[in-house]
């Protein structure tokens, strides 16, 4: 993605939405507080979702467990290699939120562990469709309130995705072997 363009769109959207008083806080909401929400859900999921639980309760909070250790992993190192500033760390303006821990802002973690939670709910089609929405909104939100730029929740994105698979395959693996 051209930097300028990523930049310009991610100015956009967080001019658009900081406009209007409802969407503001809707998008601090989102950014902030919907990620919470989503994994208590997941927590009641785990418990009483049949079509996510094989055989033992267990085995999907290791699955989840190891998707969200793996993801952030890779998150943390990609973040200390490419070091990229938040938006708002250059200058461009001021956030609506900040980070209560200031790290780098690519790629996002909070995108990167709501698209992996999405991706452990995939068995389920009727509640993947609602944890892939709520996490491409909490994603949006994260650029809305001025603390990523657009490939920050992208690349998150990929990560939380490719490594909630992971953990489904990896899980399936060490029960052949058990």
């Amino acid at each position: 993605m051209n930097p300028s363009f990523d930049k310009r769109c991610s100015r956009q959207l967080f001019e658009l939405v900081n406009g209007s008083w409802i969407l503001r806080h809707a998008a601090v909401f989102a950014a902030d507080d919907l990620i919470w929400l989503l994994f208590g859900f997941y927590g009641g999921v785990i418990v009483w979702e049949k079509s996510l639980v094989q055989s033992s309760p267990l085995l999907p909070v290791l699955q989840t467990a190891l998707a969200l250790l793996m993801a952030y992993a890779v998150t943390a190192v990609l973040a200390r290699l490419v070091k990229r500033p938040r938006p708002y760390q250059e200058g461009q303006f001021e956030p609506v939120i900040k980070p209560f821990i200031e790290t780098h802002s690519f790629p996002s973690a909070h995108a990167t562990f709501v698209f992996a939670l999405a991706s452990l709910t995939y068995a389920s089609p009727e509640l993947f469709g609602y944890f892939f929405a709520a996490a491409v909104i909490v994603a949006l939100a994260r650029v809305a309130v001025g603390v990523h730029y657009l490939s920050d929740v992208f690349a998150g994105a990929v990560v939380g995705l490719l490594f909630g698979k992971a953990a489904e395959i990896a899980i399936l693996l060490v029960l052949t072997f058990v």
